[in-house]
């Protein structure tokens, strides 16, 4: 018991793997193999990354792509707190499992047949559990079996926790070593779920400001069609980090509470950071404010000198900045949009960047332009 204990929280600190964490739990408690799992609280199956640890791995989609929705134990979770522990006798009789359309597949399919299990706290900032399983020769879990099951979930539950606020630090920090914000630059960085896990101090400031909603579980902008488009960008952003899309984001322009010309924001996918069990749970999406009233725009001379833009080059680069569109600047410059798409491709190739995003992103990094 001790060893699996010790075991459980070398995994959180990276010290091992959790899959030779839960061949210690496995020994213990006496069951064949195990599924760990950790999701954003408000999540998408596929957006999460779960461990399946010595089960067969062909099943794991059907798993998901069906029999996901109508396992049984699913009920269960309804109740985290009632249903903490939960092992197949305790809920489900035999004879029932025997008629389950859930059972009837999992078991030749696994080579499984019976389980126990544990579902994380509610108030964890993620959905977490366990389950554990063997065949059906082994019999139903005994009540001194299910005791250490609960006694090593406890620690199970605690290690993730550690686990998740390491896994959470080290994404933030890979995240913002990319960066080098101003104080008037505001970032938010949010998990696959749309849940923010890092707020600066501007960002704080411009939601005081009621330019944009911010709660413990989401952020969205006041105005409902500005966060239509901002909740689109945030989804495709979320799609790229998880390995479902391509978008590398974008930037809008978001009007302040009394109509005016409110903020430029850019949204941008986060490449994550580890591949473990809570890789998932890190940082995905990082959007990026910036007051137009604050005058923070890139100095064109900097751009000149450092990146050899033509003036023509720079001042585009400058009014993208500030939240104009490609064709809004051309208008502003008084330039044709074919000649605003040239500069830009210009742009592109002296900074190193490929997506207006991207620009828009880097260039928020140079120093301050001087008043």
């Amino acid at each position: 018991m001790a060893a699996a204990i010790a075991a459980l929280y070398a995994a959180a600190a990276g010290a091992i793997p959790w899959e030779q964490a839960l061949d210690r739990v496995l020994e213990v408690v006496g069951f064949e193999g195990a599924a760990l799992w950790a999701l954003p609280r408000f999540f998408d199956v596929t957006a999460g990354r779960s461990i399946w640890h010595r089960l067969d791995p062909a099943i794991l989609d059907d798993y998901i792509g069906h029999y996901n929705q109508i396992d049984p134990r699913r009920l269960l979770m309804d109740d985290p707190i009632g249903n903490r522990i939960c092992f197949d006798y305790r809920s489900f009789a035999e004879s029932e499992i025997d008629r389950n359309e859930y059972y009837a597949w999992y078991q030749p399919a696994s080579g499984m047949r019976y389980h126990v299990g544990g579902f994380g706290r509610p108030d964890l900032p993620f959905f977490t559990g366990v389950t554990l399983h063997r065949p059906k020769s082994y019999g139903h879990a005994s009540e001194a079996e299910i005791d250490r099951f609960r006694l090593l979930f406890d620690h199970l539950e605690r290690a993730l926790e550690v686990a998740y606020r390491l896994s959470l630090d080290q994404g933030i920090a890979a995240g913002l070593a990319d960066l080098s914000l101003t104080e008037t630059t505001g970032c938010v960085f949010l998990d696959r779920g749309g849940r923010p896990v890092f707020v600066n101090r501007m960002a704080r400031r411009i939601a005081e400001n009621r330019y944009v909603i911010l709660t413990n579980a989401s952020l969205s902008a006041s105005r409902p069609g500005d966060n239509r488009r901002l909740q689109n960008l945030i989804g495709q952003c979320v799609a790229t980090a998880t390995g479902r899309g391509a978008n590398s984001g974008g930037a809008i322009r978001l009007r302040g509470p009394d109509g005016d010309s409110g903020l430029a924001v850019t949204v941008s996918p986060l490449s994550g950071c580890g591949d473990g069990a809570l890789a998932s749970l890190g940082p995905a999406v990082c959007i990026l404010f910036v007051d137009p009233a604050q005058d923070r725009s890139v100095d064109e001379v900097l751009l000149r000198e450092l990146y050899r833009l033509s003036p023509a080059e720079a001042a585009l680069a400058r009014r993208l900045v500030i939240g104009d569109t490609l064709q809004k600047a051309a208008q502003t410059r008084g330039i044709s949009i074919a000649t605003a798409r040239s500069y830009l491709e210009q742009i592109f190739h002296k900074t190193e960047t490929s997506r207006q995003a991207e620009l828009i992103r880097f260039l928020l990094s140079l120093p301050r332009a001087p008043r």
